[in-house]
């Protein structure tokens, strides 16, 4: 199937978002698809403001996403987008799901699904199938595909215990400095949506395990005032009786962005850091240790096929979003014109549901002091 530059809309990303810049050059790392139309805030004017800045026509920037929906739905189908991103903060993501989906748009959603499972499970059933990405984007880099290819092959042995870690430390004040602006508490566990979300995916992405029940120590260290929850502690036994770590926390002073996964098996073990992505460490029993590298021949077709550079060119961050992406416009094209949809390797609003019934177990663990079934 040739490729096809799609179409797509935004919701939210407007000024002042890094992350929305992020979507937005990741789409255009490989021409996967180009913004036609958004509603980029809840005010009409920095909306059209934001728009302009983007050099879209006034007439597909719109005041309100439900404008959005109706407006670009009723579009010839050789104009209106292919798919629609959401950007929005966690609050409003089941209305917006529900808005465009019941337009028939598939769907981009930043992570988390929703704010809770009951939304989330909402969610789901108002996509009725329909196509729906959650931006995990760490399952796009090459060395995770890797990791992933190298349990599924056997390559570890008998998976016994994995550990992911995900520590930040933006929430701790400089000093002499009044405290860092407290973040929403409406989920009670805040840190653990924002960055604990993403250690559970990852770890049941490149492993393959399923959380059986947890057992959580939560704490709020940074003080000045109410918080949520801004470091967690979790220990996990998953379905298969392996055992597992998580620890997510935005108040470890010192820390930047060090997503860690460490998963053990009865022959060897992998570890891969996000601070420096583009190696994998494997320790296999009785033999040296090996430091695999992107972009080289012996790494398995899944890896190569996400790597733009040759070995040696670091890449990162953005790259890895624009492999999400990819994967997912490749379905959406494939659905569009009828061809066999091609295998996923992208994260669902299945994917979405486990981990929100994960954050839901760490809360009532947290609460109850007892372990707690996901």
């Amino acid at each position: 199937m040739p490729k096809q530059t799609l179409r797509y809309a935004m919701v939210g990303a407007g000024q002042g978002s890094w992350i929305g810049e992020a979507h937005r050059k990741a789409l255009a790392l490989d021409n996967t698809a180009r913004l036609v139309a958004g509603c980029f805030s809840s005010s009409r004017e920095r909306s059209q403001s934001f728009g302009e800045a983007l050099a879209l026509p006034d007439l597909r920037v719109y005041g309100s996403p439900s404008e959005l929906a109706e407006k670009e739905a009723a579009l010839p189908v050789e104009e209106r987008p292919h798919f629609v991103v959401i950007c929005t903060p966690n609050r409003h993501h089941l209305e917006q799901i529900e808005l465009l989906a019941a337009k028939g748009f598939p769907i981009v959603c930043d992570k988390p699904l929703c704010e809770t499972l009951a939304e989330g499970k909402q969610a789901l059933a108002a996509l009725g199938g329909g196509l729906l990405a959650l931006t995990h984007c760490y399952a796009g880099y090459p060395m995770i595909k890797e990791a992933r290819s190298l349990v599924r092959k056997g390559r570890l042995g008998t998976l016994r215990k994995v550990v992911v870690e995900y520590p930040q430390g933006w929430l701790v004040p400089e000093e002499g400095k009044d405290d860092k602006p407290a973040m929403s508490a409406s989920s009670g566990v805040s840190s653990m949506v924002d960055v604990g979300t993403h250690a559970e995916h990852l770890a049941r992405y490149v492993t393959g395990l399923e959380a059986k029940e947890v057992f959580a120590d939560v704490s709020s260290f940074v003080t000045g005032g109410p918080r949520a929850p801004d470091d967690f502690n979790v220990l996990i036994r998953y379905e298969g009786g392996q055992r597992g770590v998580l620890i997510a926390s935005q108040s470890s002073s010192g820390e930047q962005n060090c997503l860690r996964l460490r998963v053990y098996g009865s022959a060897g073990s992998l570890d891969w850091m996000q601070e420096d992505p583009n190696i994998l460490t494997m320790r296999l029993r009785d033999q040296p240790v090996q430091t695999l590298h992107r972009g080289q021949p012996y790494l398995s077709p899944e890896a190569r096929s996400c790597s733009r550079l040759p070995p040696g060119h670091p890449e990162g961050y953005l790259e890895a979003f624009a492999n999400i992406y990819r994967s997912f416009a490749a379905a959406v094209q494939a659905r569009d014109t009828g061809a066999e949809v091609p295998e996923v390797d992208f994260p669902t609003a299945a994917d979405g549901i486990a981990s929100l019934a994960f954050v839901e177990a760490v809360s009532k663990s947290s609460e109850a002091g007892t372990w707690v079934r996901v």
